[in-house]
């Protein structure tokens, strides 16, 4: 953001949480998506994507427990950091996408392209 704001060029923002969620969306297609980092204190930041990628949940801080129930209800995949811990909470398995973002850029000028300027 700071390039863009000196370069007085536009910038379009991508997180993390979306990164993962796409990248999970691309392995596991037709699949809910529960993109969750460790936040430490048994906090996660989460965000929930249904099967068409549409973001149902979040971004937000959630509890383990609170992440466990939404991923078990949507039968989710679960990407990033907390993804194991989310598994453990909820004592049961799940498909498992990536746990770190990627930096294949061509992920994050689709997200971006996706969202337009605004």
């Amino acid at each position: 953001r700071g390039l863009a704001l000196a370069l007085k060029v536009p910038a379009i923002g991508v997180t993390t949480l979306e990164a993962l969620a796409a990248e999970a969306a691309t392995a596991f297609p037709g699949r809910a998506v529960l993109a969750a980092l460790d936040a430490g204190r048994e906090e996660i930041h989460a965000a929930l994507y249904d099967e068409m990628s549409v973001l149902t949940y979040g971004p937000a801080v959630a509890t383990l427990a609170d992440a466990a129930a939404m991923a078990s209800e949507r039968s989710a995949v679960l990407a990033g950091t907390a993804a194991t811990l989310i598994a453990e909470a909820a004592g049961r398995p799940f498909d498992i996408g990536p746990r770190t973002a990627t930096t294949d850029i061509l992920t994050y000028a689709r997200l971006a392209a996706a969202k337009g300027q605004g």
